[in-house]
Order: C-alpha cells, then sequence, then structure tokens
C-alpha cells in the first residue's frame, strides 16, 4: 500500500521487505515475526509440492499417502501436525492482512465519506426519503447504507459500478 509513494518499500525479496517495515514500525514486531515465519513456510512447502508433482503447484495433494509424505518432507510425524502448522500459518496470515487493510480502509472509508459530504451536503441524512419508501426502519437502513458506502467492497468497485449503486439507492 505504501510502495507507491514511498520508494524505499520496493524490495524485491519478501523477507527484507517485511524486515524494512518493521524496522520503520509500519508493522508490529509480532506481525513481522508471524509473517516472516508464514512465508518460509508456505514458501517450502510450495517447493515440496512441486517436487512431487514436478511442476508448478500450490495445490496440496488429494491423496492422504502423498500428504503424509508432504508432512515428512516438512519435518512432521504425520499430515495432522502438518495441517494444523499450516492452518495456523493461513490463519496469521489472515489475521495480519485484515489487520493492516481493515485499519485502511477504515481510514479511506472516512476521507471518502467526508469527500461524499463536501460534494453533496445533506444527501448522507435522508431519513424523509427513506421512509417514503415504506420501509420499516429507515434510520436503521440509512445507517447500513453508509456502511456499505464505507467498505472495503464498495471502494474497490469500479467508479461506474458504483454510480449504478447510487443512482439505486439514493440515501
Amino acid at each position: 500500500m505504501r510502495g507507491g509513494a514511498d520508494t524505499g518499500l520496493r524490495l524485491r525479496p519478501t523477507l527484507a521487505t517485511l524486515d524494512c517495515l518493521g524496522s520503520r514500525k509500519l508493522l508490529p514486531a509480532q506481525a513481522v515475526a508471524e509473517l516472516r515465519e508464514a512465508y518460509v513456510f508456505l514458501r517450502n512447502l510450495e517447493h515440496r509440492l512441486q517436487y512431487l508433482e514436478d511442476q508448478q503447484t500450490q495445490t496440496l495433494p488429494a491423496s492422504a499417502e502423498d500428504r503424509a509424505l508432504v508432512a515428512r518432507s516438512m519435518g512432521f510425524a504425520d499430515a495432522a501436525g502438518f495441517e494444523a502448522a499450516l492452518q495456523q500459518h493461513r490463519g496469521n496470515v489472515t489475521r495480519q492482512f485484515e489487520a493492516v487493510f481493515a485499519g485502511a480502509a477504515n481510514r479511506a472509508g472516512r476521507a471518502s465519506a467526508e469527500r461524499a459530504v463536501a460534494r453533496q451536503p445533506g444527501r448522507c441524512a435522508r431519513p424523509r426519503t427513506a421512509r417514503r419508501a415504506q420501509l420499516r426502519r429507515p434510520r436503521a437502513v440509512l445507517a447500513r447504507l453508509r456502511v456499505f458506502r464505507d467498505s472495503g467492497g464498495y471502494r474497490r468497485m469500479s467508479a461506474s459500478t458504483q454510480a449504478r449503486v447510487d443512482r439505486l439507492v439514493r440515501a
């Protein structure tokens, strides 16, 4: 997210980028450690899967025998231990990803909402319009619409799609 403006973050090796993010305090030390461990684990897994299949792949084998073989090659006694570690690393990556992007989305959402209010003052709170649509709880519906418009899903839409949503839902 910051690499576009900060050329110091445009590093090729992922681990070097993680170290840079940690040293600049852009990510907490715990996040850097978890992401580093997950990266190494997942890269090692990817290599073993490619050796097993003799082709580029990131897909775990379907057979229990091959899964056990991958688990042993990763240093685990059995597939269950390996799969528990895999889930732990995946969970850590997901949690860190969500923490980073949820924070960015909240900041971007606030900025987006502020710009929308500046462009169309008074348009963000029209309970009268919602009542005319015969909604039972117009204020609750409007609140949900505001949350949706501040969401990452809405912001990821193209400008034309956002415009269509805005035309459909005039809140």
